[in-house]
């Protein structure tokens, strides 16, 4: 199983490539995807046109809530099956709200994947 990051990896060409190198040896695509919408969008896209692709890692539900109003048309998941619908929009059918960005500057915030409770990072538990 191969679980390269989409926007680490060179984005769609990149994993593309490494797809086609991972198909040649029988081997699956699981892809990291801690990207926030857009980036589960794109991976989206990618899952679709990639026959070697197994499942999507995402971590959409640890975001902070206001994230998925960084965008219209949000990729969410079908809490029936737990899959993501396909796009239907243009482009990669989220449109990026700079108003709503706005709202929330970078704040460098830290934390430490192997450190009990890093899930909350900095909230109450």
């Amino acid at each position: 199983m191969v679980q390269a990051d989409l926007t680490h990896f060179g984005g769609l060409t990149g994993l593309r490539k490494l797809a086609g190198w991972a198909a040649a040896y029988d081997v699956l695509l699981a892809p990291h995807n801690v990207c926030g919408p857009v980036g589960t969008a794109a991976n989206l896209h990618f899952a679709i046109a990639t026959p070697n692709h197994k499942v999507l890692e995402h971590f959409n539900d640890f975001a902070d809530p206001w994230i998925g109003d960084l965008v219209a048309g949000a990729p969410t998941v079908d809490p029936t099956d737990g899959c993501f619908g396909l796009p239907t929009a243009p482009g990669l059918g989220v449109r990026f709200d700079h108003g709503a960005a706005a709202e929330h500057p970078r704040t460098h915030a830290h934390f430490n994947l192997v450190e009990d409770g890093w899930e909350h990072r900095g909230t109450a538990s």
